[in-house]
């Protein structure tokens, strides 16, 4: 019996609101798109989240694998500046929490365009708390950037 492949696609565009998410489930394997987005108004690191409350984030289970991209795009609202990213990270997690097996942090080549000095977008795997996936971006102080990112999660059992 083939596996059933299962696609479930928000289609009403509540983004302010909360993250779109599309996933697809084949044998054991699934791919998920999110779309987590943040304001920020100064220089301090800050969490993207998919809802506008800043309390809904991409979960990690125990015992799984997880490849993640995502590609980060930040704008100044009162401005043309921008800044954009394309990263990726390795991520397992055991029991309870979660770790970077490899990365692309610090590749040039994975900063897409800065429109000015000071932004920054990194990937990250929460080891401390709950093991979920953490998309942190940083503005300049002074200044209000929106950012949203498309961050593509492929995962599997990491264990038999």
């Amino acid at each position: 019996m083939a596996d059933e492949i299962t696609a479930k696609v928000q289609t009403e565009d509540v983004s302010q609101l909360q993250g779109n998410v599309l996933g697809l489930v084949a044998g054991g394997v699934s791919t998920k798109t999110y779309l987590p987005f943040v304001t920020t108004d100064d220089d301090q690191p800050t969490e993207l989240s998919l809802d506008s409350l800043g309390a809904d984030f991409i979960e990690t289970e125990d015992h799984k694998a997880y490849f993640v991209t995502a590609e980060i795009v930040g704008t100044e609202v009162n401005s043309f500046k921008t800044a954009g990213f394309r990263r990726w990270c390795l991520i397992h997690r055991n029991v309870g929490f979660a770790g970077i097996q490899f990365d692309n942090e610090g590749d040039s080549g994975s900063d897409l365009f800065l429109g000015t000095t000071g932004q920054t977008a990194t990937i990250e795997a929460d080891t401390a708390t709950d093991g979920r996936i953490k998309i942190i971006v940083t503005g300049n102080i002074g200044e209000t950037y929106k950012w949203s990112a498309t961050v593509t999660v492929t995962e599997t059992v990491a264990t038999a």
